[in-house]
């Protein structure tokens, strides 16, 4: 399994947030290191991103 999967927040279906919350429910690569990236700034977008599983996030 990948030790690290790196997601853009913006991506034809599912979204990154979306593949972020899937695969943290898939037992083999739930301890995948996620790292999402996006051009959003927002604090709430950023706690949204965080809450789905991503281990870090990058504006």
């Amino acid at each position: 399994m990948p030790p690290i999967a790196i997601l853009d927040w913006v991506m034809p279906e599912p979204d990154g947030v979306e593949l972020c919350k899937r695969i943290r429910e898939t037992p083999a690569i739930k301890k995948t290191y996620l790292l999402m990236l996006t051009g959003m700034s927002n604090p709430e977008d950023i706690v949204v991103g965080l809450k789905a599983g991503a281990n870090d996030f990058i504006v």
